[in-house]
C-alpha cells in the first residue's frame, strides 16, 4: 500500500494515509513532505464501519472532493478449516471485503456529482 501511495504522492495527488501502527501519522507526514503534497493520516480500524465512514468524511471536509479510491487493506489466518475460528473468518470477511464495500459506497455519490468518470 505505501508504494501505491507514494505513486499517487509524486504524481501529485493528496492523499488520505489509513493505518493502524503507531508510526502512521510520521510516515504520512514524511511522505507529504517528500512530495510536497497536502495529506490526512486516519487510524481507522477496517472492522469498524462507523471509523471508515469518519475517515471518509474526515477526507472530504479537509480536500473537498477525492477522485481516487484504492481499497487495499487485508488480513489472513491460516489454519486448516476444520480448526478455523469462527471469528478469524468474520473479521477477514469484514476486512478483506466489506470494508471497500462501505468506503465505495461511501464515495460513489461524491465522485459522481464531481463526473470522475465521464460515462457517469
Amino acid at each position: 500500500g505505501l508504494g501505491i501511495t507514494r505513486a499517487f504522492a509524486k504524481a501529485k495527488y493528496n492523499v488520505i494515509f489509513n493505518g493502524l501502527e503507531k508510526d502512521g501519522n510520521d510516515t504520512a507526514a514524511k511522505v507529504a513532505r517528500e512530495f510536497q503534497i497536502n495529506y490526512l493520516f486516519s487510524p481507522a480500524n477496517a472492522l469498524h464501519v462507523d471509523q471508515l465512514r469518519t475517515m471518509v468524511d474526515e477526507g472530504l471536509a479537509r480536500f473537498k472532493h477525492i477522485d481516487v479510491l484504492m481499497n487495499n487493506c487485508g488480513i489472513q489466518h491460516v489454519s486448516p478449516i476444520e480448526n478455523f475460528p469462527d471469528d478469524k473468518w468474520a473479521d477477514i470477511l469484514r476486512i478483506n471485503l466489506s470494508s471497500a464495500f462501505i468506503l465505495t459506497k461511501a464515495l460513489m455519490k461524491p465522485m459522481k456529482e464531481k463526473k470522475i468518470w465521464s460515462n457517469y
